[in-house]
C-alpha cells in the first residue's frame, strides 16, 4: 500500500515530466514546491515527553510519547471522534489502558500556539499537559 507522500511524489513526478515535455525550459522538482510544515506541539509531564504533529490534510495527529512511565517510546495516530473525543490507535489505547491512563480532552488555545491535553492518571488523578507549538 502506498503512503500519502509516495503518491504525492509520483503525482508530482508525472506532472513535472508532462510539463517538461510540453515546455522544455520548465523544470520542477519536489524541492522547488514550497510545502507548509505541519504544526507540531511538544510538552512533558511526570517523566513523559510528548510530541504531536497535526496532519491537517489527513485529518489526524501523529503522537509520540517517550519516557520510563510509557516503557520507552510509544507512537501512533489519533483522530477526533464525533463528540470531539480523542480516538487513539488500538495499540496506543491498550498501552495507556495498561498503565491506567486515558485522554479526557484536548483543547487548543485561541491563538493555536499551545494545546492543553487533560489526562486521567493513576495516583495523580486528572492532570493537564500543556503542549507548546514548536517551529521546525
Amino acid at each position: 500500500m502506498l503512503g500519502v507522500f509516495q503518491i504525492l511524489a509520483m503525482a508530482l513526478a508525472t506532472f513535472s515530466s508532462g510539463v517538461t515535455q510540453l515546455f522544455p525550459a520548465a523544470r520542477f522538482s519536489a524541492a522547488s514546491v514550497p510545502l507548509a510544515p505541519d504544526p507540531s506541539f511538544e510538552g512533558g509531564l511526570l517523566g513523559v515527553s510528548a510530541r504531536v504533529t497535526l496532519r491537517e490534510k489527513e485529518q489526524h495527529a501523529l503522537v509520540r510519547l517517550s519516557g520510563v512511565p510509557v516503557g520507552g517510546v510509544l507512537e501512533g495516530v489519533a483522530v477526533f471522534g464525533k463528540g470531539r473525543e480523542v480516538i487513539l490507535e488500538a495499540h496506543m489505547e491498550r498501552a495507556l489502558r495498561r498503565r491506567l491512563c486515558s485522554v479526557v480532552s484536548v483543547e487548543p488555545s485561541p491563538d493555536l500556539q499551545s494545546v492543553d491535553v487533560a489526562l486521567r492518571l493513576p495516583v495523580f488523578g486528572k492532570r493537564t499537559l500543556r503542549m507548546r507549538r514548536v517551529e521546525e
